[in-house]
């Protein structure tokens, strides 16, 4: 009995001794229905006034209580009830603010509310706060318990990355419904501070920025907005928004390719926070950020999780190869980009050992990475293309996809004059695009690129020139220099000029204002 009182003991004892909640079912008898909030001191206590006051002498009924007991306390969380190092039930809080803490501004400005309703919520809302500030406290002592909002239902296999706190209420909430609680559920969203405007990606984001202040340190406003934001929230994601040399990198390919190609940027974040998960695998010793790999002595395993990430596989005369070698090919130019960041940061801040670690992988980098890497990726790309026929369209068949999308046109054009709406005017953008996509052959990301400023900046070809070479133009290419508009955008990686028909265009401008959107295009 007394190696059973122990471990119960135990386990009351565990996470900084904090309070159990103990539901009352955990009683035999109408007496213990109350909830009880119990330490491990507490525990002696609840096992003498069973013993004594109600008397249990028979062996097999305290023994069915102490099992029972250990029970609830295996799956029990923490009770979110903790002010100033004390403990209290939920009921009792209320007055122990009201009483000892009145002099303290935040206690004394819910005094002076008339409101109950208004008066419980800043309570709540003050609980919050507390429960915030001790998760803080174990996040960064990285042992503990954390304090959730609602008891999850199940209590094994839980992550305590999986859980945020709200940017509102600061209560913590499972990530993956924080978009439901901040809507429908926070008791903060009628402060005039509701998230209404912000997507499920923003909000995980500001949740993981308060509950990691060193998160995202680097990332600029757009990276945070335009690509942070869309980010799944998983292990590999959490990665990139950890480590500043990835945060640096997407800042540089943020800058690079524009804020039209977000998915690029996270595309080459993610593959770098995949490279690190794999090195961490490799050298479980050397590190945690990409930075710490950066280093001669980690070239092999660096060289290894390339190999790894692109799939190592062999050809049929036995020559090496990958399943994925364009994914080796972009892991070699990122990590010389994420060595070149630590070797610059290095510089301004004085750290010559950082420094002639980046410098000496470089070296590594620039004379072996071709050879054990890239060659054989860029020999895979190659053969893969060999009697690799082109599937070109028929023209019978562009023909008939023209003819179709003519005749969409013309139907979408009676029903919006018919009825004016945004669901009308949506269906004649998407026939427009096609009808440009089909005339121009490009690619439809390249064609989104067409603003309204762009189109307004266009010139006028009909009237520039020279007069005697205008006038040169046969019949058919006079009526072509009023039919259609030359615009120059930007494509991939350079410029791009586009013929666009002013026909398309006066179908578009003649609705776009009477259907409620902001842009024509």
């Amino acid at each position: 009995m007394d190696n059973f009182m122990g471990e119960l003991t135990e386990m009351a004892r565990s996470g900084f001794q904090q309070c159990i909640y103990v539901p009352s079912c955990i009683s035999p008898v109408n007496t213990f229905k109350r909830k009880t909030y119990c330490t491990h001191k507490a525990l002696t206590f609840v096992y003498s006034i069973h013993v004594v006051k109600m008397r249990w002498t028979q062996t097999a009924n305290l023994l069915s209580f102490l099992v029972h007991l250990r029970r609830v306390l295996q799956r029990s969380i923490p009770a979110n009830i903790f002010y100033n190092k004390a403990v209290h039930q939920e009921g009792s809080l209320k007055w122990h603010l009201l009483a000892v803490h009145k002099d303290e501004p935040d206690v004394a400005a819910i005094i002076a509310l008339d409101d109950q309703a208004e008066r419980k919520k800043r309570l709540d809302l003050l609980r919050n706060k507390g429960n915030f500030l001790h998760n803080q406290q174990v996040l960064d002592a990285g042992a503990g318990q954390i304090i959730l909002m609602r008891r999850p239902q199940a209590f094994h296999d839980l992550d305590y990355q999986d859980y945020g706190p709200c940017p509102q209420c600061l209560g913590y909430v499972l990530l993956k419904d924080i978009w439901r609680h901040t809507h429908y559920r926070c008791i903060a969203r009628n402060d005039g501070k509701s998230q209404r405007g912000s997507g499920k990606g923003e909000l995980q984001m500001q949740s993981q920025i308060l509950a990691n202040n060193k998160m995202m340190g680097s990332a600029s406003e757009g990276l945070k907005k335009h690509v942070l934001a869309k980010m799944q929230n998983n292990n590999i994601s959490r990665t990139a928004k950890s480590d500043d040399a990835i945060l640096e990198l997407g800042n540089v390919w943020l800058k690079k390719v524009g804020g039209q190609r977000k998915a690029v940027v996270s595309s080459k974040m993610l593959s770098s926070s995949r490279m690190v998960d794999e090195l961490r695998k490799l050298c479980p010793n050397e590190g945690e950020y990409v930075s710490d790999f950066l280093k001669p002595k980690c070239f092999d395993a660096i060289l290894q999780a390339a190999n790894n990430l692109g799939g190592p596989d062999m050809t049929e005369t036995g020559d090496s190869s990958y399943e994925k070698p364009s994914t080796v090919l972009k892991l070699g130019h990122d990590m010389k980009r994420l060595a070149t960041i630590k070797f610059c940061r290095a510089l301004r801040s004085g750290d010559q050992t950082a420094e002639k670690e980046a410098k000496d992988y470089l070296f590594l980098h620039e004379k072996e990475w071709g050879l054990k890497m890239s060659c054989t990726a860029l020999t895979t790309l190659k053969e893969r293309k060999f009697n690799k026929g082109q599937n070109l369209p028929q023209t019978s068949d562009l023909v008939k996809l023209t003819q179709h999308v003519l005749d969409q046109l013309k139907l979408a054009m009676e029903d919006i004059m018919n009825d004016v709406s945004s669901q009308h005017y949506k269906r004649l953008q998407k026939l427009c695009l096609v009808r440009l996509l089909l005339f121009n052959k490009r690619r439809p990301g390249e064609l989104s690129q067409l603003t309204v400023q762009a189109y307004k900046e266009r010139p006028n070809w009909a009237e520039g020139g020279i007069q005697e070479m205008r006038e040169s133009f046969t019949t058919l290419e006079q009526k072509l220099l009023t039919a259609m508009d030359l615009v120059y955008i930007r494509g991939k990686g350079e410029i791009m000029s586009l013929l666009s028909y002013q026909q398309i265009v006066r179908m578009l401008s003649n609705n776009w204002l009477h259907c409620g959107t902001r842009y024509k295009y």
